[in-house]
């Protein structure tokens, strides 16, 4: 690492490189083209920004081109290289789908930046209209790194089972998770439908929450993104596509409302807490035969799964939740027993009225009308009327 670059890592209270960042240094100092591979978020970014921004010379046109699937992670990306750009004069540049065509175009005219990093429908747009220019990229020797194994960055992640059978179980289960202490998280859906219908109830019972969907505007991601950062949402609802590649510094929950339906699924979502050493957590919501399906689906993992549930707004796991369950199923029977019985422990009685009872409404009773006697009557009546004509 450059001096410039050993200075400001001091700076930022950084203690050592990750296990991607030291495995990649030299195969990119030397020129060759590296295929790396490793956890989510263990530092892939600087791992290939440290050892290529030395190498670009200033003022000589684009040198580097990240391409990235999402606009946020382009963004994201386009912040972490800038600010390490900005130590050697070099200037970054984003060119993502979703902002404003033809800003974008007059600042790489005017700017002339180092570095691109946008997402590939954008750069392959410039590219037709001649806008960007890359004679100056070169790739050779594919050179392939895979430091999962060897990766320790991750921090200590606790991965709940908590039961909710219904999506309308699931909604409450939300709400209950986001008054518990310091609770925050992503919460992620596959299906788009669920995900509206939940995030339209959450709002009518005001619960801080926003979503994050792939069809928003750049300028409404961002927004949404920054308010989640600052602690102003508690809960974001998203999806695996629109998610793709977020970086939630300390994010201290993740929520699977819908269980995801592969195993790689399961790793990139929950790759999103415990990032850098610290704690995380991971709360699935379904019913038993959900849990049997993802504890199959994870057969090849060491993911330990373990049962939680809410007491007094504390999500709690293992003896705890056992006993949490008991304490609650005590305090229901406790309230039953006390309704039946008075104030001396004897039993009440009362008249208890059954189903068929609630479901079947009395008839009303109708007097029949006697008509044979109402025709006398009519007859007399007539009678003395002529009679006292």
């Amino acid at each position: 690492m450059i001096e410039q670059f050993q200075t400001h890592f001091e700076e930022r209270n950084f203690k050592q490189l990750t296990a991607i960042q030291e495995a990649v240094q030299k195969p990119l100092e030397e020129d060759k083209t590296v295929f790396g591979i490793a956890p989510t978020g263990s530092g892939k970014t600087l791992a290939f920004t440290w050892p290529l921004l030395p190498k670009v010379m200033k003022g000589q046109g684009t040198q580097i081109l990240v391409l990235e699937p999402s606009q946020e992670l382009a963004l994201q990306t386009t912040r972490v290289m800038r600010e390490w750009a900005a130590l050697l004069g070099l200037k970054v540049h984003s060119a993502t789908g979703g902002a404003n065509l033809r800003r974008q175009t007059e600042r790489l005219k005017k700017e002339r930046p180092e570095v691109v990093v946008g997402t590939p429908g954008r750069i392959l747009h410039l590219l037709d209209t001649r806008d960007l220019k890359l004679n100056n990229l070169f790739g050779r020797d594919l050179v392939k790194i895979d430091v999962r194994a060897q990766d320790h960055s991750r921090g200590p992640v606790k991965h709940g089972l908590v039961v909710a059978r219904t999506m309308s179980d699931k909604a409450v289960m939300l709400e209950r998770l986001s008054q518990t202490k310091n609770f925050r998280a992503l919460v992620f859906f596959t299906s788009i439908k669920t995900l509206h219908y939940t995030a339209s109830r959450l709002r009518h019972d005001g619960i801080s929450s926003a979503t994050l969907g792939g069809r928003q505007r750049q300028t409404e991601r961002e927004t949404v993104m920054r308010q989640f950062r600052k602690h102003q949402v508690k809960l974001l609802l998203t999806t695996d596509v629109a998610a793709r590649g977020l970086d939630i510094p300390k994010l201290p929950a993740v929520v699977n409302f819908e269980l995801p339906n592969t195993a790689d699924g399961y790793v990139h979502r929950t790759g999103r807490t415990g990032r850098q050493g610290e704690p995380g957590l991971v709360v699935n919501l379904g019913d038993d035969q959900d849990f049997r399906d993802l504890k199959k689906l994870l057969a090849d993992t060491d993911y330990q799964l373990e049962p939680m549930t809410i007491d007094k707004r504390q999500l709690v796991s293992g003896e705890d939740a056992k006993n949490a369950g008991k304490s609650v199923e005590k305090a229901t029977v406790k309230a039953v027993q006390k309704r039946q019985h008075d104030a001396k422990g004897n039993p009440k009685k009362e008249v208890v009225r059954t189903l068929d009872s609630f479901s079947q409404p009395a008839k009303a009773k109708h007097k029949k009308k006697n008509r044979k006697n109402k025709g006398i009557r009519l007859k007399h009546r007539r009678k003395n009327e002529e009679q006292q004509k």
